[in-house]
């Protein structure tokens, strides 16, 4: 009896206690390689440390990849936890290879909010958001922490002609690409920030969104004291009203809507320029006030990756809007330079 009584001990206490899934067993193994493979700080390392650690990571990426599924569930989970200013960018980088899923989008979004900007490229991290906004995530805290790095974020774009992505161009794509009212709200914090980039970065953006609210609060800021020059000519130029002149448009309201809602295609013609031209002046000379929101919005598509093409389409678009704005005379209330 005794013998027996000890069996069903032992058969309970199995039945009680289930031994590790297969799941768990693969999840502990990839967070033992995390914990080695992460730690570390990309600039202080050496040639040699470099190449370790890159084998270290892709041995890391080989394994998560290799687990299926159950990796990727996994490595949501450690992504939730990690707090390693690097390690987050780069884990985050493999989670949104391997699924574009709402909830990984969630994760890899908070994540990488997350980096130092010392330790990683810094258009490696506005391309990645710039992801991430297409596929619907917010943003914001990622712009935010660029936008407030401690360090220089400056970088140069190879494949467009070596151009200069400094912190307000890189501002300019990540908000840009943000709702409007997104803009104001942070804008309005970054403008007052104690470092002067940061408060150059923020007026250029602000100056830039064109709203009723980003023209009131840049009517606070009084004379642009503590300003850069630059930033001074931006927001001097956008607050001071001025004639907008056209002639019989070639292109109806109907007609310009339609291509605008077709950003970011743009019709291309054998003469540019005189097309360039005859958009603008049927902007100017069919558009409504209803139709400045619709026009604002539609710049945002004009952001499609990180180049200069996208930085440039979007100033240019806001071009076009101020000059619809002075032709409407709106928000004059605010606008007064100059007078």
């Amino acid at each position: 009896m005794g013998s027996l009584k000890l069996c069903l001990a032992i058969l309970l206490l199995s039945i009680a206690i289930p031994a590790p899934s297969r799941g768990q067993s693969n999840c502990s193994a990839i967070a033992a390689v995390e914990t080695k493979t992460y730690g570390f700080r990309p600039a202080k390392l050496s040639d040699r440390e470099r190449k370790e650690n890159a084998a270290a990571m892709d041995s890391f990426w080989s394994l998560v990849k290799r687990s299926g599924p159950e990796g990727v569930a996994c490595l949501r989970s450690l992504l939730e936890k990690q707090q390693d200013g690097f390690a987050v960018f780069d884990e985050a980088s493999l989670l949104y290879s391997l699924d574009h899923s709402a909830e990984s989008t969630g994760v890899v979004a908070r994540a990488v909010a997350k980096t130092n900007l010392a330790d990683v490229q810094a258009a490696n991290y506005v391309g990645m958001a710039l992801r991430l906004a297409q596929e619907g995530a917010d943003i914001e805290p990622i712009a935010n922490n660029y936008l407030n790095a401690k360090n220089d974020v400056t970088t140069y774009l190879a494949r467009h002609g070596g151009y200069k992505l400094d912190r307000t161009a890189g501002a300019i794509l990540l908000y840009g690409i943000m709702p409007t009212d997104k803009i104001d709200e942070a804008m309005s914090r970054a403008a007052n920030s104690d470092v002067a980039e940061v408060r150059n970065a923020a007026v250029v953006v602000w100056s830039l969104n064109m709203t009723e609210r980003s023209f009131q609060g840049l009517t606070a800021l009084g004379k642009l004291e503590g300003f850069s020059d630059e930033a001074k000519h931006q927001v001097r130029f956008v607050m001071t009203p001025f004639e907008v002149r056209v002639t019989a448009p070639k292109y109806t309201r109907e007609q310009m809507l339609a291509k605008i809602s077709k950003f970011p295609e743009m019709d291309r013609s054998e003469d540019p320029a005189r097309e360039d031209r005859a958009l603008d002046n049927s902007v100017y000379a069919t558009f409504t006030n209803a139709d400045v929101e619709t026009l604002r919005e539609s710049r945002r598509k004009l952001i499609t990756g990180v180049s200069n093409e996208s930085v440039e389409g979007y100033v240019e678009m806001s071009r076009v809007l101020i000059h619809l704005i002075n032709k409407l005379h709106m928000y004059s209330e605010y606008r007064t330079f100059g007078q």
